[in-house]
């Protein structure tokens, strides 16, 4: 201390001394004055250049600027500090003050008792939070001076070495333990920055500090500004090269959120916890450099620990993550650290892999080299070398059950995210994976499910592409009984699951076509078991709108495979052994695709709808017999083969409607009546486009069948529902045909059409005399309009019912009356209308002649026809209605006068007057 003065050092001596007492006075403007002069004094190059003069300012005069830390007022406590920063920074050695340093460090900082439990036994103190701490407490409250104290502590990391350190090692943890934790965040960035330094400077001494550095990091790593967690990143590493085994296994576990299962915290009973996997969110942070950081930190940490080898189960599903990051050049980042880290592991495991390269072993999928250069997902653009799949494999075993809990999860970028980890894992491990096959298939098949937003169609997306990658290089035979049993429902019974299952092997069957050369070989098999199990009883019966979609996609890609990838005779074999069976379940999914998804779901399609693959031979109606159920495949193919062949204007659709006919005409069930009148229905909507003679036909011809049925039903078989959705239906068609005014037209010209119409009314006429109390005026409304179809009107004789040889104008006389006599006054207004059309349209096919006695196809008893008329015209009370009837009796009376003349003889000779005054006023007008 004597030797302060060298040379002639007298000014600077009194310089200093005026200056430190200065710094004791009241006045505030006098201290800041004192302080600012001595910075400038020790930032002089004179001073600052020489180290031995900053060493003796800094040993006398050290401790009184340490003690203006502590001044009320804030630019006393600036200067003060950057004042020693100065001193520090420039002198020989600090080891005399140290002992200040830090007691005012601590002091300033409030680190004696950062958890508030010193003054509890050890056995009461509570486990340390898993969550980021923040400090709440300041000694300092000015941000910017606890910056500069950070600073300080900075300066002093720089300057000294383990040697002087090593005595204040607590102390200086605690120190940055409370800096990390403070709100401010550039006093974060710089104590990262410092506890960087002190770390990789001390590292042998802070093996039992490496938990308490790891949490105070924990702060910083979730702060709002990126450069912050980038700093927090890289003094994470410095600390994680203090310590080694467990202690950075407890870094880790706490990083990655780790529960241990068998240890429930008390308090977890009182109130909620949750824990929080800091590494999640900085692989997903959304500024790219963290990412970037963070993926570089991760490399390091897999080459540069001394216990790397136990945390590679941890870091490695972070480290895939990089490869699907939306920044290529993190892309390239992760696979190139997966790159070096491979290599790595071929040196390590040079015994192991000796064979292997010497050898040239490869797996079997691989063909002798012929498919190693098969497309891979991006960023790959080559097949991953041998120690990077070695070394990902062995870790990406571990991450399975994980992966199947993540892809179901509620949470969409969760799924999305184990999406993608699971096609990477698969894509390293390759026919390794067959090991895993028994839990991976039916654990990943649930989140097999369409995709209504544009995550869920990137899940399913990644979920395809790793179902590609399995069929690729696991045989056939090693999913093959998992897949099959997981569509028939032997795992789970649930429709959607074993919907999912059939896209499943749909994928799988994309993938093992794909590794093919020149042919497809061995793998006929597989494709041969696909179609004998989609054409097994069960499965033909479980097709329905949940999963035919999916069973048309698994079928299209068989198909695809034989055509693209098969020899010449393979494809012939293929197709002569099994087109019956894929045209069978062509018409099973057209079946549902045409009724159950369309009709049920009243969307009625339009004709282009209708249209079905091409075929290489079509199935014969001769082969189709009707010696099937209702719903089932037998049935499904029937009228699957109708529309297909009608839509293609084929004459054997007439055979085929003649199965339906032969079938549900004896059936008591009326379900398959009440498909033929959907069909019908469906039918018609197609008839815009189609417009044929064909069509008119079978629309025709199916309304005839159910008519024709509803007239053979039992009082005791029929529901009031039953009966309303057939008549609606009767009626939907006859107003639909009666839309089109060229359709008369075309039906008069053709037999058959007539045949059918008349077939139809008949059943009509003849079902009201059964249910007429429930279904009366429906009945009449159907009957009315069918008879409006014709115009012009064809011959009477030709509206016969061939097959029972029935006339159709007789039943509807018949009809017509008993209608009028059973309900009389009771009819509505709309009934009664419908009704004289009916009877004008029997009028019309009267002939005119002077004498008329009446024809079997039109009326068999003219004479009797003309009382009736009178009759409901003398007693009808509506004098609107009335007048009707004498407008319809005078045209039948300028058509056949003779019979009125009679019919007035014989009321004058039976004294009915009133009939002989109707007459008069008929014949006279």
């Amino acid at each position: 201390m004597n030797d302060f003065i060298i040379g002639d050092n007298l000014e600077l001596e009194s310089f200093f001394k005026q200056n430190t007492n200065a710094i004791h006075e009241q006045n505030p403007t006098l201290r800041k004055t004192a302080i600012t002069q001595i910075y400038q004094k020790v930032t002089d190059p004179n001073i600052a250049q020489s180290d031995s003069l900053s060493q003796q300012i800094l040993l006398k005069y050290g401790k009184v600027l340490l003690k203006a830390f502590s001044d009320t007022n804030e630019k006393v406590r600036e200067m003060s500090i950057k004042s020693m920063i100065e001193l520090i920074t420039n002198s020989e050695d600090n080891e005399p003050i140290l002992s200040y340093v830090f007691s005012v460090l601590i002091e300033r900082s409030n680190c004696q008792d950062l958890e508030g439990i010193s003054h509890l036994p050890e056995v009461m103190r509570p486990p340390p939070s898993q969550l980021p701490t923040r400090l709440m407490k300041f000694i300092e409250e000015s941000e910017e001076i606890r910056l500069l104290l950070i600073q300080f502590l900075y300066s002093i990391m720089c300057k000294n070495d383990s040697d002087n350190l090593h005595e204040y090692i607590d102390d200086i943890v605690d120190i940055h333990r409370a800096f990390l934790m403070d709100p401010f965040g550039e006093v974060q960035k710089e104590a990262c920055k410092s506890l960087s330094k002190f770390c990789k400077v001390n590292h042998q001494m802070l093996l039992h500090f490496t938990e308490k550095m790891g949490r105070a990091i924990l702060h910083p790593l979730v702060n709002k500004k990126s450069p912050v967690r980038i700093a927090a990143l890289e003094a994470l590493s410095a600390v994680l090269l203090c310590g080694v085994w467990k202690n950075n296994a407890f870094v880790f576990e706490i990083l990655t959120g780790f529960k241990d299962p068998n240890s429930v915290p008390i308090k977890a009973f009182f109130e909620p916890m949750h824990h929080i996997n800091y590494f999640a969110t900085l692989i997903i942070d959304p500024k790219q450099q963290v990412r970037q950081a963070f993926i570089k930190e991760i490399g390091f940490w897999l080459r540069g620990l001394a216990d790397r080898w136990d945390h590679h189960p941890r870091l490695v599903p972070y480290l895939l993550s990089g490869l699907f990051d939306i920044d290529p050049s993190i892309q390239e980042a992760a696979l190139q650290i997966i790159e070096d880290v491979g290599k790595e592991w071929e040196i390590e495991k040079e015994k192991d892999i000796k064979n292997v390269r010497q050898l040239g072993i490869e797996p079997a999928w691989i063909l002798d080299g012929k498919l190693s250069q098969l497309p891979l997902p991006p960023p790959f653009k080559e097949r991953p070398k041998l120690g990077m799949r070695g070394f990902i494999k062995n870790q990406v075993r571990k991450m399975w059950p994980a992966i199947y809990k993540e892809i179901v999860d509620n949470n969409e970028e969760n799924r999305l995210r184990a999406s993608h980890l699971m096609t990477l894992g698969v894509l390293f491990s390759e026919d390794y994976m067959t090991q895993f096959l028994d839990n991976f298939i039916p654990n990943t098949i649930m989140a097999i499910k369409p995709g209504q937003t544009k995550i869920e169609k990137n899940v399913q997306l990644n979920l395809q592409k790793t179902y590609q990658l399995l069929g690729r290089f696991c045989d056939y035979t090693s999913y093959s009984f998992i897949i099959f049993s997981s569509m028939r429902g032997k795992y789970i019974r649930d429709e959607q699951y074993m919907r999912s299952a059939t896209q499943a092997l749909s994928w799988l069957c994309q993938g093992a076509i794909e590794a093919t050369f020149e042919g497809i070989g061995t793998k006929m098999e597989l494709l041969s078991n696909i179609v004998d199990l989609l054409c097994e009883n069960s499965m033909i019966e479980s097709i329905s709108t949940i999963n035919h979609l999916e069973i048309q996609d698994l079928l299209n890609t068989v198909k695809k495979s034989i055509e693209k990838m098969g020899t010449q005779d393979e494809v012939m074999a293929f197709n002569e052994k099994y087109q019956y069976q894929l045209n069978l379940l062509d018409n099973v999914i057209n079946y549902i695709q045409n009724f159950n998804a369309i009709l049920l779901n009243q969307q009625i399609q339009q004709t282009q709808k209708l249209q079905y693959s091409e075929r290489v031979r079509l199935l014969k109606v001769d082969n189709l017999k009707n010696d099937f159920l209702f719903g089932d495949s037998g049935w499904k193919n029937v009228i699957s083969e109708l529309i297909h062949q009608l839509h293609h204007g084929s004459t054997q659709a007439y055979q085929l409607t003649d199965l339906l006919y032969d079938f549900i005409l004896p059936n008591s069930l009326p379900e398959p009546c009440d498909f033929i009148l959907k069909l019908t229905q469906l039918l018609l909507q197609s008839f815009e486009q189609q417009h044929s003679q064909l069509y008119i036909q079978i629309i025709l011809k199916l309304s005839a069948i159910a008519g024709q049925w509803l007239n053979s039903l039992q009082q005791k078989q029929f529901t009031q529902k039953l009966l309303d959705n057939l008549l609606v239906t009767f009626k939907t068609i006859s107003g639909y045909l009666g839309k089109k005014r060229d359709i008369g037209k075309a039906m008069s010209k053709d037999q058959l059409s007539l045949d059918y119409y008349t077939r139809t009314v008949i059943a009509l006429c003849s079902c009201y005399q059964k249910f007429y109390r429930k279904q009366y005026n429906m009945i009449v409304v159907c009957v009315s309009e069918f008879c409006n179809l014709f115009l012009p009107y064809p011959s009477s004789k030709h509206l016969l019912d061939s097959k029972n040889q029935k006339f159709l104008l007789p039943n509807l006389q018949l009809f017509c009356f008993d209608a009028i006599d059973q309900n009389g006054g009771e009819q509505n207004q709309e009934t009664r209308k419908h009704l004289f059309s009916i009877l004008s349209y029997i009028n019309q096919f009267i002939p005119v002649q002077e004498t008329y006695l009446g024809d079997a196809h039109v009326i068999e008893n003219y004479q009797k026809y003309l009382q009736q008329l009178l009759r409901l015209c003398i007693e009808e009370k509506d004098l609107q209605f009335q007048d009707l009837y004498k407008i319809m009796i005078k045209e039948l009376c300028n058509k056949t006068r003779n019979n009125f003349l009679q019919e007035l003889e014989i009321a004058k000779h039976n004294n009915q007057l009133s009939r002989v005054e109707l007459l008069y006023v008929i014949i006279n007008q």
